[in-house]
């Protein structure tokens, strides 16, 4: 079945933005100029078949790629920066968690270790004990980059952010 131009041409500039490319991303990675996908978008220009196929086939490897915003779970069980290392304990104990994010308001900033709070004091403020943060890392990352993180770098959860700066977390059992 062939596709008229303007449906061809919304169907590319559709997938490019869902992967949340820009033009000229899209242009390198077919190598093509992006003042030629400028153009195709505006239907300024009808490339040839080539040029059509390249930007069509890159568009489709994409499409098979698996993003660590497909595995992310919202539902994230986390600390304030100002509640004691005692709270982070019963909430890690509770969960059998062995670390915990830190929250600052908005943004994750931190994490709880259990290691790092025995023999802490219960009543201090976790900003005073807390970790760097969980790597974090935009939903459209590739599935493999997490799964480097977790099993390479050994961390225990990998924290999502996605375009509308929704938070997520992934952690092994979430990719079994």
């Amino acid at each position: 079945m062939f596709l008229d131009l303007d449906t061809l041409v919304e169907e590319i500039r559709a997938r490019r933005k869902d992967l949340g490319w820009s033009q000229k991303r899209l242009a390198d990675n077919a190598e093509v100029s992006q003042s030629l996908i400028a153009k195709l978008e505006r239907k300024e220009n009808v490339p040839n078949y080539e040029a059509v196929k390249k930007i069509y086939e890159v568009l489709e490897e994409e499409k098979e790629i698996e993003f660590a915003g497909d595995y992310a779970n919202d539902d994230i069980i986390s600390v304030d920066i100002d509640d004691t290392v005692g709270e982070a304990v019963e909430l890690m104990l509770k969960n059998d968690f062995s670390q915990i994010p830190v929250k600052d308001g908005d943004e994750y900033v931190g994490m709880v270790v259990s290691r790092d709070a025995v023999g802490t004091k219960r009543d201090k403020k976790v900003k005073e004990v807390m970790k760097h943060s969980f790597p974090i890392l935009p939903a459209k990352s590739p599935k493999s980059v997490v799964i480097e993180l977790l099993k390479e770098k050994k961390y225990r959860a990998v924290m999502i952010k996605d375009e509308e700066k929704n938070w997520k977390i992934i952690t092994p059992a979430d990719l079994l």
